[in-house]
């Protein structure tokens, strides 16, 4: 029985080591994503022909 429970407990370590790693996967790409849309955004500013033409 102790040893289903320390097979149990480490799965679940080994699961929780894993999700911080998504987690810290998608802070990555968000950042990432964040960086292009802001260069983007003030590429758009910077270009006059954009607001003329709309």
């Amino acid at each position: 029985m102790k040893d289903m429970i320390e097979e149990r407990l480490q799965d679940l370590e080994r699961l929780v080591l894993k999700q911080g790693e998504r987690i810290e996967a998608l802070e990555e790409a968000l950042a990432s994503l964040r960086r292009v849309a802001g260069r983007d955004l003030l590429a758009k500013a910077k270009d006059p022909s954009e607001s003329q033409a709309a």
